[in-house]
């Protein structure tokens, strides 16, 4: 049985602070290499036990939460892990320092874009910066999965939750692997007493390998708490879930992923469409599919548009009776899914680009719908908004 009343980390650890659980996670994996450390090392790496050796792990060194030197045939590797409890990656500057030292093609991508998460920032600065070869990377997070979803919460391993859109428009791929707070507690190797008294160290660690497996357990949570959570953490992370069971799914062929400018998970569906004869009078040429119709959710923002694939064609004096015709498409677009109550009034005010226009709704969290239920909404509300004409 549980204990109901509070150990030493949940006391000391209220606030879910990464610094303690990063200065915890370093010092048992120091004290206890052979039970916690080199099994880690095994599961990222793959890299037997015997060939492991003159092992390392600093917390908090060089802006990185954990990081683990080791040797294998007298070859430096490292293991990089970013501790995120409650909140989401905060953005880092592309200094001229890290441009200077990147491969030109890579460099001219970056340039304009002015920050980047803190993932990608370790991993450009590690590989290009100082020269590391041998790198792995950990992106270790609570599972956080609602009790009605019916997941497993092995599902949040098999996906990644780090903020990779910058890099991944410049087509690098993603190296960080997504570990749950209740994997890593499987990892760590319970230490016996074997009919002697546990030595201190031995106290300890075992106390912190059962609390964060009971503290974070499976992430299996009451969908409230994503209310609750700062910053929004959990809200992001449930919307995440949907937008990572939303790709699993055949929906359409035109899609886009992970392009938002900052690190909202974001999905776009989107189709083009015959160009209407009312439409081609506002061109200087004909194009028989000028236009596209997207449904895009941003974080818990759902947004339906219509925009030009090239704005340029559209007469300068025609373009306030272009974007008129846009936003009443728009509005005829949505009707049905108004009627059917798959979406709320949308926002009066349609938020113009140069390009068309978009209307939009915030999703917000309803404590009866599960992840499926809101896959299963959303693939609804897609399909028909593609389908109309």
């Amino acid at each position: 049985m549980i204990s109901k009343e509070p150990n030493f980390f949940e006391a000391v650890a209220s606030h879910n602070l990464e610094r303690f659980h990063s200065e915890c996670i370093a010092w048992c994996m120091n004290t206890f290499k052979d039970e916690f450390c080199i099994p880690f090392i095994e599961k990222i790496t793959n890299f037997k036990n015997e060939d492991i050796n003159s092992i390392k792990v600093k917390a908090e060194d060089n802006q990185c939460d954990i990081r683990i030197v080791f040797k294998i045939d007298g070859q430096e590797h490292i293991i990089f892990i970013e501790n995120k409890i409650k909140s989401s990656e905060s953005k880092k500057p592309i200094t001229d320092k890290l441009l200077k030292n990147l491969p030109v093609d890579l460099k001219k991508e970056l340039e304009e874009s002015k920050r980047i998460s803190q993932t990608e920032y370790y991993y450009l600065r590690e590989k290009y910066e100082y020269k590391q070869n041998k790198l792995f990377f950990v992106y270790l997070k609570p599972s956080v999965i609602p009790k009605e979803c019916g997941l497993d919460y092995k599902y949040i391993s098999e996906k990644k939750f780090n903020d990779w859109v910058v890099l991944t428009k410049c087509g690098v791929e993603n190296p960080w692997k997504t570990m749950t707070f209740y994997e890593l507690s499987e990892i760590q190797q319970k230490i016996e007493s074997n009919n002697a008294p546990l030595s201190e160290n031995a106290i300890l660690y075992n106390g912190y390998k059962n609390f964060i497996k009971y503290k974070f357990g499976k992430g299996v949570v009451d969908i409230t708490n994503y209310k609750k959570n700062e910053s929004n953490y959990g809200q992001y992370d449930f919307f995440r879930l949907i937008y990572n069971k939303l790709l699993e799914l055949e929906i359409t062929d035109k899609l886009k992923s992970n392009s938002s400018h900052n690190n909202e998970p974001l999905i776009e569906y989107y189709k083009e469409f015959q160009t209407p004869k009312e439409v081609k009078d506002f061109l200087k040429g004909g194009d028989d599919k000028f236009l596209i119709k997207g449904v895009q959710l941003q974080g818990c923002t759902l947004k339906f548009n219509i925009h030009a694939k090239d704005y340029d064609n559209v007469i300068p004096e025609k373009r306030k009776q272009y974007n008129d015709w846009c936003y009443k498409k728009l509005e005829g677009l949505t009707k049905e899914l108004i009627e059917k109550r798959l979406v709320n009034k949308l926002r009066k005010n349609p938020s113009r680009t140069k390009t068309g226009c978009s209307l939009s709704q915030i999703e917000k969290l309803d404590e009866k719908m599960s992840v499926d239920d809101y896959v299963t909404k959303l693939k609804t509300i897609i399909n028909i908004f593609l389908k109309n004409n």
